[in-house]
């Protein structure tokens, strides 16, 4: 039984050095963890990354809130400090919020240039061409 138990350690090992190793090569994209709250904010995550931040951008997946739900978005995820990118991805006429759903669809061209597209048909044009 040890033997397995040790076996196991090793592979979890591994698993976390080869993980640290590709967070040190650099991380464009983050899907923050747990909607972004700041109970899951990791300073070791960011450590592990190349320069400290994601490159591009932080992405904090919405959740259903009820109206009784006070949890709050970490705001160090939207900082220079932690993103070397634009995470602001709202304009003079197009704002986006945290709280509103749907805002629209988050498009990555090749170049790694990001914008929100409000209409679905822009967003399979853009697939189509």
């Amino acid at each position: 039984m040890g033997e397995f138990l040790n076996k196991k350690t090793s592979i979890r090992n591994s698993y976390a050095e080869s993980i640290r190793t590709e967070l040190a090569n650099g991380v464009d994209f983050l899907i923050c963890p747990h909607h972004g709250l700041k109970s899951s904010f990791s300073v070791d995550l960011f450590s592990s990354m190349k320069d400290g931040k994601t490159n591009k951008l932080n992405i904090i997946p919405e959740k259903s809130l009820s109206s009784d739900d006070v949890r709050t978005v970490d705001s160090r995820y939207s900082t220079s400090e932690y993103c070397k990118g634009n995470n602001n991805l709202s304009t003079k006429d197009k704002p986006v919020y945290q709280r509103k759903t749907s805002n629209g669809h988050i498009y990555i061209n090749e170049n790694g240039d990001v914008e929100v597209l409000t209409d679905i048909t822009d967003v399979i044009n853009r697939f189509l061409s």
